[in-house]
């Protein structure tokens, strides 16, 4: 689809070069300047009429469906339950162009990329893990220890997929967690990082009654994607998990075929019942190889997990 858009753009400006021209031979700072000043004398021609019908057109720019006062709460109690070794930081809301695509299996188009060589952050997680290799890098410069990195952030995302449906947006806001750090051996790193996020989750979710928010029939799926692994995530993880939530479902899902290739070694969902009594999935996670890449080093482990708090607060 995008190459016939090209190819008739190229026809119709009777530029067959054009597409290859701005790739290749265009350097970033000049397609920037070039863009610019495209959009600079677009803007022109823009009338306040148009400007209005943009606004109530655009799925972009329109305001969340979310109370904001019940988010702000929200991450308020978030951040009161986090384990202490977490940081909780504040995110851009602009990424480096390819954030999501170079180092993770998404394509560039979901990404909402602007002509100033950054994107707007579709996942902070991405985000993170640069973050994250960051410190690294800084800490093996100093000569300091190399302690497991754990971070915290709750941001408003942009997504250009369409989404149908009450639990979709095109802009919704996500609590992430990250934990980045060195393989231990024996599945060690993987096993404690995945307790900590799914345990930490599964108490903010069974606790949001206080703020009236009733999340109803929890349960915990957890993916082996390498099976070999399933007798160490079933006593370090599941087991764990059952004993200290007694009340929520948690299970293998080996028949999970959403995140292979994304994830590595284990990733898993945390599900509740809206209103309706239909499944709606809350918290995706898993291992991931970014840090590994970002570092170029195979002894890095990095564990992301995200939930939809803005879905939690509008489809419970």
């Amino acid at each position: 689809m995008q190459k016939k858009i090209v190819e008739r753009i190229e026809a119709e400006l009777q530029s067959p070069h054009l597409f290859e021209n701005l790739v290749e031979k265009c350097s970033f700072p000049d397609l920037t300047s070039l863009l610019l000043e495209v959009y600079r004398e677009k803007t022109k021609k823009v009338t306040p009429k148009l400007l209005l019908q943009q606004y109530t057109n655009n799925r972009f720019v329109l305001p969340a469906k979310a109370n904001v006062c019940e988010a702000m709460k929200f991450d308020l109690f978030a951040a009161a339950l986090l384990p202490k070794d977490f940081e909780m930081i504040e995110l851009s809301p602009l990424a480096p162009l390819g954030a999501n695509s170079v180092i993770a299996s998404v394509d560039q188009n979901n990404a909402l990329s602007t002509i100033r060589n950054v994107e707007v952050c579709s996942d902070p997680t991405n985000v993170l893990a640069l973050e994250s290799a960051a410190r690294k890098q800084r800490l093996k410069k100093e000569g300091g220890d190399q302690p497991k990195i754990k971070l915290c952030a709750s941001q408003r995302v942009v997504r250009c997929q369409k989404f149908e449906g009450a639990a979709f947006f095109s802009h919704f806001r996500l609590l992430a967690l990250t934990t980045a750090g060195l393989d231990e051996g024996s599945f060690i790193f993987e096993t404690e990082a995945l307790f900590e996020h799914i345990s930490f989750f599964v108490q903010l979710l069974l606790k949001s009654h206080e703020l009236g928010i009733k999340v109803r029939d929890l349960s915990v799926h957890v993916t082996a994607l390498d099976e070999s692994r399933m007798d160490v995530l079933q006593q370090k993880v599941l087991n764990r998990l059952a004993a200290e939530h007694g009340n929520v479902i948690v299970e293998f899902d080996q028949k999970r075929e959403t995140g292979r290739g994304y994830y590595c070694d284990a990733c898993y969902h945390i599900f509740a019942k809206d209103s309706s009594g239909n499944d709606l999935l809350l918290v995706d996670g898993g291992f991931t190889n970014w840090t590994q890449q970002l570092l170029s080093n195979q002894k890095e482990r990095f564990l992301i997990s995200g939930l939809g708090s803005e879905r939690l607060l509008v489809c419970t």
